[in-house]
């Protein structure tokens, strides 16, 4: 194709130049704002990782469950509900909470459990040696467990994972 003889290429307008200016400045700002963040989040996690336990709660970081466990029909797979428990390390008990549906939590300092858990009409489920260990702050690292409960009477049994 050949040009138009006298037709001129328009240059840049002002208003495009007024907007890539105005880009620019946002993702200037945007670049710095993330490189404050990483930062903060670095300083955060600098404090955190030499802080006690009442240092990490004065910045209102939560205290997660030493376990949390789902609990299942080891025979039709489905969601166990309303089922109850408990971890046990050295004499400290600590019962299981329901969180939601059949995830049940139940919170304790790092250390070696015992963990049981059944529900009516179901074989009690136990695992032994579950080690929860120390993290941030000294928290514990939660540990994620299923719980694959035999219905009572049904002379099966599944091993615990």
């Amino acid at each position: 194709m050949k040009a138009r003889a006298g037709r001129r290429v328009p240059k840049r307008s002002r208003i495009t130049d007024f907007a890539w200016r105005g880009l620019s400045r946002a993702l200037d700002t945007i670049e710095v704002s993330m490189r404050n963040s990483a930062v903060l989040a670095g300083f955060l996690l600098a404090v955190c990782l030499g802080c006690s336990g009442d240092d990490c709660d004065s910045i209102g970081m939560p205290v997660p469950p030493a376990v949390r466990i789902q609990a299942w029909n080891a025979v039709t797979g489905s969601p166990v509900t309303g089922a109850r428990g408990f971890i046990q390390s050295a004499g400290v008990r600590q019962d299981f909470l329901e969180s939601s549906g059949n995830v049940y939590s139940a919170y304790g300092s790092p250390g070696t459990y015992i963990v049981v858990l059944t529900a009516d009409g179901y074989s009690i489920w136990s695992q032994d040696e579950v080690v929860v260990e120390s993290g941030i702050c000294g928290y514990p690292v939660t540990v994620g467990l299923r719980a694959d409960l035999q219905p009572a009477g049904s002379g099966l049994s599944a091993p615990a994972r």
